[in-house]
């Protein structure tokens, strides 16, 4: 590379952080003003969620703005070893989800959900946000959705792992086996429309994590998307690379 080709590349570094700090300072504001409207006697009580939401949603853009300062400047992620329990991930975004979807979330909880996994809570969130928008995309006539977080065991070398699965399931249009397959690939996008964008998110935020995608669909029936990961304690961080392939459902780990 030529000093001036260096030169050039790491002012588009600089500027990007620049930028990235100015927006940084506008999303800080608007925290500001979350807080400030959520204060008793601002809003009605029906309505003080929408502060905690937009509060959120502003700190989750500081978050990005960050990585992607991070990424331009060719520095890996850090994710924390901290163990997040799913269910309290679904109940903080339940309100903007429903937002997002356009109608009813139902969420449900089984026996051994509340473990903790090695998962970045920020991680937890953007799966979440891309497997409902895409769910409310391929259910256009107001079905609801339903999150379902539960645990799950299975046996290692006469012992036993414990796992904790969360699952978006819609009653949409389906999909037949070649698109499943299609969209489990890497890079993969099945709808002309792009909606296939958000699932490869959601693939990488996964598989980034250490933890396996399933899918399972039908047309005219609905998709049932699951993500599933070993519990802090029984995560050994090793990366394990398999495709599990039947009639019924696609698994990626």
């Amino acid at each position: 590379m030529s000093a001036r080709n260096a030169a050039l590349g790491a002012g588009g570094v600089a500027e990007g952080a620049g930028l990235a700090h100015d927006v940084g300072n506008l999303l800080g504001a608007l925290t500001l003003y979350s807080d400030l409207l959520a204060l008793p006697g601002v809003l009605r009580e029906e309505h003080r969620s929408y502060a905690a939401e937009l509060r959120l949603l502003s700190e989750r853009s500081r978050a990005m703005v960050n990585r992607l300062v991070h990424h331009a400047q060719a520095e890996q992620p850090r994710y924390a070893a901290a163990g997040t329990v799913l269910p309290e991930v679904v109940q903080r975004c339940h309100g903007l989800l429903t937002k997002i979807a356009g109608r009813a979330v139902e969420v449900s909880y089984g026996a051994g959900a509340f473990e903790r996994v090695s998962v970045p809570v920020e991680s937890v969130e953007r799966i979440l946000t891309n497997l409902v928008k895409n769910a409310a995309e391929a259910t256009p006539w107001g079905d609801a959705i339903a999150i379902s977080v539960e645990g799950a065991t299975e046996s290692v070398g006469g012992g036993f792992r414990r796992r904790v699965v969360l699952a978006v399931r819609d009653r949409g249009c389906g999909m037949d086996k070649a698109a499943v397959r299609r969209l489990m690939q890497a890079g993969g996008i099945v709808p002309a429309n792009g909606r296939g964008l958000g699932f490869r998110v959601v693939r990488e935020l996964v598989a980034i994590s250490g933890g396996c995608l399933s899918i399972e669909s039908e047309v005219d029936e609905g998709t049932r998307v699951s993500a599933e990961w070993y519990t802090a304690d029984d995560f050994d961080g090793q990366e394990v690379k398999t495709a599990v392939e039947n009639d019924a459902r696609s698994r990626t780990c």
